[in-house]
């Protein structure tokens, strides 16, 4: 009987160790932009703060309440991602051309927890036409290109 447990129990710590369901990375990735999901994910939106964000997402806050400084480094962290988007097929650069300038449109959604969550448009995306749906922290939404993400002040 002692061995069964004993063996019962092994089976279900290795279940586990091996599982890792659910949990938080114990390594954040770094990187200039995240999505909104890998935000809460990480901890750095509550469901509360994902529902504001999602409420507000046809009316955006106005980018003059955002700080300058913050607006142009997020702007050229964009542009920098843009250049370093390799082609899955030929594993090139695929705009290595790209300008901050090419930025068409942002619409801020708010500062949480020193992260900024925007919506960036720039003619080297693929945009669909159709009406996509996501959900985050239970929270569904839904949004034609491009989603949200999240640009973390480090």
């Amino acid at each position: 009987m002692k061995k069964l447990v004993s063996t019962f129990a092994a089976v279900i710590i290795g279940l586990l160790l091996l599982c890792g369901c659910g949990e938080i990375p114990s390594q954040i990735e770094e990187k200039p932009f995240y999505t909104l999901a890998e935000a809460y994910n990480y901890g750095w939106f509550t469901k509360k703060e994902i529902k504001k964000i999602v409420n507000m997402f046809n009316e955006p806050i106005n980018l003059d309440e955002l700080d300058g400084n913050i607006l142009e480094t997020v702007k050229q962290n964009y542009c920098e991602e843009i250049k370093q988007t390799i082609d899955p097929k030929t594993g090139e650069l695929m705009f290595p051309y790209a300008k901050v300038e090419d930025i068409q449109r942002i619409e801020y959604y708010g500062e949480y927890n020193d992260c900024y969550c925007f919506r960036l448009w720039h003619p080297y995306a693929d945009a669909a036409d159709v009406e996509l749906e996501k959900t985050v922290a239970g929270i569904t939404y839904y949004y034609t290109s491009p989603d949200m993400c999240v640009w973390k002040n480090q």
